[in-house]
């Protein structure tokens, strides 16, 4: 069953992972960037007078990931999408395949716990 996960202080970008927001730069130019959370921007550490070189806007952001994970998963790159799994589940984009799976386990339940043999007694002329 595994260990129970421990309850998280903190502020979290949106793939789960813990930000120091103390760290981050301020920023206002981009506030619908992918990375822009409670005015700071959470890709850099430091701005160094350049603007923010990371921005997009988040749906813009999703789109591309989407269409990577897509891509990645016609080139059968298992081993780069275990590599990225938690952000591509944080962002939603294995949900479909994740109820296709609930899906299928409920299935095999199903059939697992079926009597067959006690069924094909009920068939006329199957002994």
């Amino acid at each position: 069953m595994g260990r129970k996960r421990k309850e998280k202080d903190g502020i979290f970008d949106r793939i789960g992972e813990e930000v120091n927001l103390e760290k981050c730069p301020e920023c206002s130019e981009h506030p619908d960037c992918f990375c822009h959370h409670n005015g700071k921007c959470t890709a850099l550490n430091a701005c160094g007078g350049q603007g923010c070189v990371f921005y997009k806007p988040t749906e813009k952001a999703l789109e591309e990931g989407r269409a990577a994970y897509r891509k990645l998963k016609e080139a059968k790159r298992h081993d780069l999408i275990q590599r990225y799994i938690k952000a591509y589940t944080a962002l939603g984009f294995l949900d479909e395949e994740i109820k296709a799976a609930d899906k299928k386990i409920k299935e095999f339940e199903a059939f697992r716990h079926t009597d067959f043999r006690k069924l094909m007694t009920q068939v006329p002329g199957f002994s």
